[in-house]
């Protein structure tokens, strides 16, 4: 891990706040504020709210990758740089070096050696972890192009044809729709039936808040917006999810 100096974060942070004229909402010693009472269940449940909370100041502001990648690399050092309440007033860096400090050197034979990863609860090596991903997208792969070549394009066909609404509440819909299946995929299901309706209404709506950039939309909204999603794959394809029915 590169060592980062706090003042040279500050300094970034500042010229990102002046780039973007955000001066009158917020500070460095806001953003410290944010990093010191972190909040979360575990440590990247807390990385993700301050992403969340900091990306809210420039929902406006960046129109293009290379914007978005500069925030991003400038939250993070803020995250890693400044002191947390929960760390006894250190920071992850000066936390990282002082528990590294505790291990013994390895050897190179260790320093090589893959780590184990936690699956369902499971420990399994790595080699058993990209195998079960690898098997699991070919399971997948019917329902993601389905997804992919059928559902998106209807869905973004069927909401230019709705004059009434507005292309920003058009564009919200859609990005609600294309989200949802991500995160679906990526927890493994392969059938849109297969889905738990709780995880569209609970789940989802929750996950959304701390990992989606440039959203300003509340749990109920989600909830809404993918309620229209819902209702259009049950009419156009008579598909339905798993779950009690509200």
């Amino acid at each position: 891990m590169k060592k980062l100096d706090p003042k040279i974060v500050e300094k970034k942070l500042q010229d990102l706040i002046d780039r973007y004229k955000i001066g009158d909402k917020l500070n460095i010693e806001k953003v410290k504020s944010f990093v010191f009472n972190d909040e979360g269940a575990w440590a990247m449940d807390a990385s993700n709210r301050f992403n969340k909370k900091f990306f809210d100041y420039f929902t406006d502001s960046p129109d293009s990758g290379d914007d978005f990648f500069n925030i991003f690399k400038i939250a993070t050092d803020a995250w890693n740089a400044f002191p947390h309440k929960s760390l006894k007033g250190m920071s992850p860096q000066e936390m990282f070096e002082k528990e590294s400090k505790k291990i013994p050197r390895s050897t190179k034979k260790d320093q090589n050696k893959m780590p184990k990863v936690i699956m369902g609860g499971r420990e399994m090596s790595w080699e058993e972890h990209q195998a079960m991903l690898k098997e699991m997208e070919k399971h997948q792969k019917p329902f993601k192009e389905f997804i992919e070549k059928e559902i998106i394009p209807s869905y973004k066909i069927f909401f230019e044809e709705q004059a009434g609404l507005s292309k920003e509440v058009k564009e919200k819909y859609i990005l609600v729709a294309e989200k949802f299946f991500d995160r679906v995929l990526w927890v493994g299901f392969v059938d849109y039936e297969m889905i738990r309706l709780e995880l569209a209404k609970d789940e989802f709506p929750s996950w959304w808040q701390t990992h989606v950039m440039f959203s300003r939309l509340d749990e109920s909204q989600v909830w809404m917006a993918l309620r229209h999603l819902i209702n259009f794959i049950k009419i156009r394809y008579g598909l339905e999810m798993k779950g009690r029915k509200d």
